[in-house]
């Protein structure tokens, strides 16, 4: 199917397709957050290793999450 653009998708896929992308947002968000604790110097040694393991969750669900965009575009 090739690409229409954001109109060529039927309006119930835009709302869809519109919830994933704020949730890539929101992913984006906390994976900032999560990376100025690892790289504060000051952070304590449990918390840079608590954030590290939360980017890569992240990571993770963000690539699903584009996944599932792609496949339903």
């Amino acid at each position: 199917m090739p690409f229409k653009g954001w109109f060529g998708l039927a309006p119930n896929r835009r709302r869809s397709a519109k919830r994933n992308w704020r949730g890539v947002d929101e992913l984006d968000a906390s994976h900032d957050e999560n990376a100025a604790i690892v790289e504060d110097e000051g952070s304590a040694e449990g918390a840079a290793a608590a954030a590290e393991a939360a980017i890569k969750a992240i990571e993770r669900a963000r690539e699903n999450s584009l996944t599932c965009v792609s496949a339903r575009g």
